[in-house]
C-alpha cells in the first residue's frame, strides 16, 4: 500500500511460480502466480500472490496476497518464505503432514 492507502502498482519481482488450482478450489480461480518481491524491488520482502480464471488474459489477474499471507508459516528467522515452488501431493501425504505439523 502507498502512504495514502491506495494499492501499490506491482512493477518488479523475481522467482515467479505459476500453477494450476486444484479442481474445485474454494477460492474460485483456475491459476495462481506467486512472485517474490524483495525489499530491493520496493516490496514487502515476501511473495505477492495473483490469481485468474484465464491464464491467457493479461487483464484477468487479481491480487490475492492478503489471503496468501494468512496461511504461510514464518521461517526460523521470523521472515516469510521466498523463491519457493508448489508441489502436488496426495491426500494421504496431506493427512500425514497435518498429523505431524497441524493445520
Amino acid at each position: 500500500m502507498n502512504d495514502d492507502g491506495t494499492p501499490k502498482l506491482f512493477t518488479r519481482g523475481e522467482g515467479p511460480c505459476i500453477f494450476r488450482a486444484n479442481d474445485g478450489d474454494v477460492n474460485g480461480y483456475r491459476w495462481f502466480l506467486f512472485i517474490d518481491q524483495p525489499r530491493y524491488h520496493d516490496g514487502p520482502n515476501h511473495y505477492i500472490g495473483f490469481a485468474t480464471q484465464d491464464i491467457a488474459d493479461p487483464d484477468g489477474w487479481v491480487p490475492v496476497s492478503s489471503k496468501l499471507r494468512e496461511g504461510i508459516p514464518t521461517n526460523a528467522d521470523g521472515g516469510k518464505p521466498r523463491h519457493g515452488t508448489v508441489m502436488p501431493i496426495t491426500a494421504a501425504e496431506r493427512d500425514r503432514l497435518i498429523a505431524a505439523f497441524g493445520e
